[in-house]
């Protein structure tokens, strides 16, 4: 399932400005049945071709169902792959709500940050997001919190 997915990667699929075409449109289907169908089987064993395709800038948006399949995995990796991807344009809100779900003390430093930056009342599309991003920072941390008291957080 990992290497089908892997093989619908063309730049028609990752653009959602190309115009539609019925054969486009089967492929997207497919793409997102294998990234929801991934995203509740993919374990530790899958983990390091899991982690290539989310890191893989050429299936873009659709990269956001794969993180999905993050809280199912043990490897303390998936802790440090949602780090790396914080901030990356297409998916760095999909690494921050899998940060959270993670529940990791590392993740610590970089959520405080996140939680702790300016927010406006604009809205723009710019604000929105550091909006959302501070109130699942905050979320996460509070998670965090939880967890560690009930000592269930992750290292």
């Amino acid at each position: 399932m990992l290497d089908a997915y892997a093989e619908l990667h063309s730049p028609d699929l990752a653009d959602r400005t190309t115009p539609m075409t019925e054969a486009l449109g089967e492929q997207r289907r497919l793409k997102t049945a294998l990234g929801r169908a991934l995203s509740s089987l993919a374990r530790d064993p899958q983990f390091d071709r899991l982690a290539e395709l989310i890191r893989d800038p050429r299936h873009g948006a659709d990269r956001v169902s794969l993180f999905w399949a993050l809280h199912h995995v043990k490897d303390s990796r998936a802790v440090d792959l949602c780090l790396e991807l914080l901030d990356d344009p297409e998916v760095g809100m999909p690494a921050l709500y899998a940060l959270s779900d993670l529940k990791s003390v590392r993740a610590r430093p970089a959520l405080e940050a996140l939680a702790a930056l300016p927010t406006t009342r604009k809205r723009d599309d710019a604000s929105q997001l550091q909006r959302a991003r501070v109130k699942v920072a905050q979320r996460a941390l509070d998670k965090l919190d939880r967890a560690v008291a009930a000592g269930k957080a992750r290292p």
